[in-house]
């Protein structure tokens, strides 16, 4: 399934008989020549994005250049909540040091942290992880509320507005949006404590493409669909095409998100990153 990839690129440099693809390739697990010329050569550490699905994250080529001043890379890990127990202390032990993340694992990378601080304590969810050397613990900070909030400041007031799905930043949104109804993306319904809209101005799709989600009822006519998945294939894309409301991308909320990773990667980067990669 090529879920190895981020393994063969962490040892470039490492081996003497390496491999890329061109073209189409027979072993998804090989990187193409341009990924392995973006990773720094011997790493002693690296970060990555930890989710799933995560191959069409951007946190890669936004985090990139920061890590790599470190000589330190940028992997997209697909990992499932399953896995998680077992995986973290894994991937520890091979040189991981900083981590964005993703759905279904904010909640657990919340239990993992030692150290959180009040917005992680308040969502009860972590997206942004970092090694803390002196406390040899993981240290943990939500930058979802940030980012989402300066996203909305460029967003007109939101009226009668419905989140379509949100699992791992439904409490981000409902802290920001207390007024909106949370609805099951798989059963289309209110989820516990939310009420019913009957027809909502704004849909926040909040969903993933994946088997079992559905779409919101025909009779709703959203006069925006703002979409936190930024994929270029979301399901929300599609939604605020058939039902033609006004689309907003998500993608502004992720660079800021991100770019507030980095401020919290940079404020502990001593305890981030070893001595060596200084």
């Amino acid at each position: 399934e090529g879920r190895w990839k981020w393994y063969r690129l962490y040892q470039k440099g490492r081996q003497a008989l390496n491999f890329w693809y061109e073209s189409q390739s027979s072993a998804p697990d090989q990187p193409s020549l341009m990924e392995w010329l973006l990773q720094p050569d011997k790493a002693t550490s690296f970060a990555a994005v930890l989710g799933s699905p995560v191959q069409q994250s951007l946190s890669p080529m936004m985090h990139l250049d920061f890590f790599k001043k470190q000589n330190c890379c940028f992997f997209a890990i697909d990992l499932q909540a399953a896995e998680w127990d077992e995986a973290l202390p894994i991937l520890r032990s091979l040189g991981l040091k900083a981590a964005a993340v993703t759905s279904p694992l904010k909640m657990r990378a919340f239990q993992a942290c030692s150290v959180k601080s009040d917005s992680a304590n308040d969502l009860k969810a972590v997206n942004t992880l970092a090694w803390n050397q002196k406390l040899k613990s993981w240290q943990g900070e939500n930058t979802d509320f940030l980012g989402f909030t300066e996203f909305l400041k460029d967003q007109k007031k939101l009226s009668s507005c419905v989140i379509w799905g949100g699992h791992g930043v439904l409490s981000m949104l409902q802290k920001v949006l207390p007024e909106a109804s949370a609805y099951s993306a798989r059963l289309a319904s209110p989820k516990e404590g939310n009420r019913e809209i009957v027809s909502p101005s704004v849909v926040i799709w909040a969903a993933p493409n994946r088997a079992g989600i559905i779409y919101p009822p025909k009779y709703w006519e959203p006069e925006v669909v703002i979409d936190l998945n930024y994929a270029e294939n979301s399901w929300g894309r599609q939604y605020a095409l058939q039902s033609k409301a006004r689309y907003i991308s998500g993608l502004n909320f992720f660079r800021s998100q991100a770019l507030h990773q980095q401020m919290f990667w940079h404020r502990i980067g001593d305890f981030a990153f070893s001595e060596d990669n200084h």
